[in-house]
């Protein structure tokens, strides 16, 4: 009770509390107060003489308990000074005792990150005031300090509990049933963990496990390994204009195939949309496969004839899975929009737009290959190498042999050709491609950006004259934030 410097008793178990307080009636032990405290009883006795009585009663019982130390018998605790960390611990003591200190208590003070032992020793007695006329020891001069208290909650080594120490506690041990067989299961289920052996102050032996300290890039390479990539996959979207004058799906094999075959981190795949007008091309790599796919075509074809302007409209870092396993061509004939778009376009309604369009881009692919995986005998969506080089072949020399009033019927002809050839195997697809007016709304908006711009971006090192200061630190900021000559607002942020 407060007042009184006899601490409380905490009984477990309230349901024999009837039982229990006509027990203590019985000894003669008296108590001024007691109330329930989670699942147990504190109960407050009079006098120390009680107090040790009732603790005899349930110990007598095996009744579970756990109370504090009596002021009384609590031990001062001093620390010696002075001391070589060689010193015996039985010579101290033997010390002490000559000079009148028989009851005693030595230990020699361990780091606790090195566990190795220190020039410290600590004293535990019930005569402090003799310890300050003691002024040698071992024949050198000591000094004796009160030890500091852990700023750290104590914590029971029997039960494991928080808010007092394992002197007093008489709950169930609980470090043989759960600490030993919780490391157990640890090591039989993550053999990472190495078993160490560690000497404790007690006599008794405990094992130590420590985990293997791991880096971030371990944890990455595991992942690569088990998803069996060698980088992390990106991907990237671009549209752009072109016309019947260029072999666009050679062009953009030619760029395929001459990066796969000098790209060491694996082979770029992707979905090539071809309308007689537009483009969208969806490519799927490495970061530094794709980057060198870009520079190679724009530096070969950017400038050819009838190939228009290239947007961006989105990049996507670390996606998940591939959608495409090749690069695939398909051909198509965009549907007509009912309501025609409006010429002003904000950054609204240009992410709307986009989003939009890349939803019908990714159900096409993902229709494409569930039909092709599923029906094996299904037509590719664009044929044969060799009969796509000779229609775009015949288109390209009846238009460029005939004069103006024969292109639009070679158009016409290659429109009616492709429709019918829609119209008898791929006709489930219509409903996924994207309109014209979609693409064209893109590529006029002035919130997309240019695929020149993104390779000056992306893939051009700026060169400041501060990399060429040899004075460290820097007098300005290292970060070179005027890399980005054009800002470009971010229109959506789409899943991967």
């Amino acid at each position: 009770m407060a007042g009184t410097g006899v601490p409380p008793i905490n009984i477990e178990g309230t349901a024999d509390w009837s039982s229990l307080s006509r027990m203590m009636n019985s000894k003669g032990i008296q108590f001024s107060k007691a109330r329930t405290a989670g699942t147990s009883v504190k109960v407050f006795t009079n006098t120390p003489a009680d107090y040790r009585q009732l603790v005899a009663l349930l110990e007598s019982i095996k009744r579970p308990f756990f109370t504090y130390q009596l002021k009384e018998d609590r031990m001062d605790q001093r620390v010696i000074r002075g001391l070589p960390r060689e010193m015996s611990v039985n010579d101290i003591k033997e010390d002490l005792v000559t000079q009148g200190i028989a009851d005693a208590e030595v230990q020699q003070m361990t780091s606790r990150t090195t566990k190795k032992p220190l020039p410290l020793f600590l004293v535990k007695t019930k005569m402090p005031e003799k310890l300050a006329e003691i002024q040698r020891l071992a024949m050198l001069t000591v000094s004796f300090e009160r030890k500091k208290k852990s700023s750290e909650p104590s914590q029971c080594y029997r039960c494991q509990r928080y808010g007092h120490t394992q002197r007093n506690c008489r709950l169930a041990e609980r470090f043989e049933s759960g600490i030993r067989n919780m490391q157990k299961e640890v090591v039989e289920n993550y053999p990472r963990f190495k078993k160490k052996e560690k000497e404790t102050k007690t006599d008794r032996d405990f094992t130590h496990y420590e985990p293997e300290r791991r880096m971030l890039f371990d944890r990455i390479q595991e992942n690569l390994k088990m998803s069996e990539r060698i980088t992390h996959l990106h991907r990237l979207v671009y549209i752009g204009s072109h016309n019947t004058l260029c072999n666009l799906p050679g062009m953009f094999g030619s760029s395929i195939s001459t990066v796969n075959g000098l790209s060491s981190t694996g082979e770029l795949t992707g979905f090539l949309l071809v309308y007689n007008t537009y483009f969208i091309h969806v490519v799927e790599g490495s970061e530094d496969a794709i980057n060198q796919h870009v520079g190679y075509f724009l530096k070969k074809y950017g400038a050819a004839k009838g190939i228009g302007e290239m947007k961006c409209l989105i990049q996507v870092s670390h996606v998940l899975r591939r959608l495409c396993k090749e690069w695939i061509v398909f051909y198509g004939i965009p549907p007509k929009l009912l309501n025609p778009l409006e010429e002003i376009y904000t950054m609204e309604e240009t992410g709307r737009i986009l989003y939009e369009c890349l939803r019908q881009v990714y159900d096409l692919i993902q229709a494409y290959m569930k039909r092709n995986t599923d029906d094996p005998d299904s037509v590719n969506a664009e044929g044969s190498k060799d009969e796509l080089e000779s229609k775009m072949k015949i288109t390209r020399e009846s238009i460029l042999s005939s004069g103006s009033s024969s292109r639009e019927s070679s158009l016409s002809r290659m429109s009616s050709t492709v429709t019918r050839r829609l119209s008898k195997n791929h006709s489930p697809y219509f409903q996924y491609l994207p309109e014209a007016e979609v693409l064209q709304a893109l590529l006029i908006s002035p919130h997309t950006q240019h695929m020149k711009h993104f390779c000056d971006v992306y893939m051009t090192v700026p060169q400041r004259e501060i990399y060429k200061d040899k004075v460290f630190p820097v007098t300005g900021d290292f970060i070179p934030f005027d890399v980005f000559s054009t800002t470009y607002n971010c229109v959506v942020e789409l899943s991967k």
